[in-house]
């Protein structure tokens, strides 16, 4: 009988081990499945991209959406808008792990620069279509949508992509409050009059529209633009006599050192309400004017904005 219940207790330790083994192995397929998920992107295909991608090589300038929300970066176009072989200067610390392989205004993509990096993801814009092909046999690649008019609405597509719909929302939700209240220290120390926001190079002016620096300023900081100021989308050639027309309160000029002098030569110049009232605020276009376009730039601009303009 002893021999027996031994022989009944070998065989139930057996069984065990048998039972433990199997969910061990039904536990690492399941792991292996969510190895992957399936995204759709920008073009309305679904993807299988990395549940946890390790090295992302990213060419359609989502570079810093990607940094606040904690992904490692191989690759980037997020290069400097006047020298496309280096990162920004306010971006640099955040960048200086990853390569640099073009600049993401640019349409033709260095598919060997990006090979060299091996990701195991590939971020690219609708501007990159023509490079998917090539990309797709380097790793999986997401297309985003391309307009920086609307970086909100791409930042949230991001969260989506990545399942980190809380982490854009809240970043939006104090970056938005953050404009706002500076917005509202400025009007105090400048009056609640209207601002122009110009970029000037040695030979041409432009307003900016409703991306970079005037959707910043007259959007979230909801400082007033003239009446009749471009809202286009990008940057608007302007004259100095239409300037002299629309004859702001304020003026933020984004220029070299070389055109704010030939600006400040000009009797037009001069005669703008602005001028004579010492509310010109002038930023040096390197690094502001790509700055302005991007979201880690955005809300650093927000701080260089209320130290010139609020203290």
């Amino acid at each position: 009988m002893k021999k027996y219940l031994t022989f009944i207790s070998i065989l139930f330790i057996i069984s065990s081990v048998l039972i433990a083994c199997g969910n061990q192995k039904d536990t690492s397929n399941d792991k292996k499945k969510s190895a992957t998920v399936t995204v759709t992107d920008a073009r309305g295909e679904k993807v299988d991209i990395p549940a946890n991608p390790k090295r992302i090589a990213d060419i359609s300038g989502s570079s810093e959406e990607l940094i606040i929300l904690g992904h490692k970066l191989v690759a980037t176009a997020n290069s400097d808008s006047y020298d496309y072989t280096k990162p920004a200067p306010y971006i640099k610390d955040e960048l200086k792990d990853a390569k640099i392989v073009g600049y993401y205004m640019v349409d033709k993509v260095d598919v060997e620069a990006i090979l060299q990096t091996q990701p195991d993801l590939i971020i690219v814009s609708k501007r990159h279509l023509k490079s998917v092909d090539q990309l797709k046999k380097i790793a999986p690649v997401i297309v985003l949508d391309e307009g920086l008019t609307k970086w909100k609405q791409r930042f949230k597509q991001i969260g989506t992509i990545f399942g980190q719909e809380k982490e854009v929302n809240d970043w939006l939700a104090k970056y938005d409050a953050k404009a706002t209240e500076i917005g509202n220290d400025i009007k105090k120390k400048t009056g609640k009059g209207t601002v122009l926001t110009l970029l000037a190079d040695e030979k041409n002016t432009y307003t900016f529209g409703n991306e970079g620096l005037g959707q910043i300023v007259n959007d979230d900081m909801k400082l007033p633009r003239p009446e009749g100021a471009s809202k286009n989308t990008g940057t608007s050639q302007i004259n100095l006599e239409n300037i002299s027309k629309l004859n702001p309160d304020v003026l933020i000029v984004v220029s070299s050192k070389g055109a704010q002098a030939e600006l400040e030569k000009s009797s037009i110049w001069n005669g703008l309400k602005a001028v004579k009232n010492k509310n010109v605020y002038y930023f040096p276009n390197q690094p502001y004017f790509g700055q302005s376009f991007l979201p880690i730039g955005k809300d650093k601009l927000l701080d260089d904005l209320k130290d010139k303009m609020a203290k």
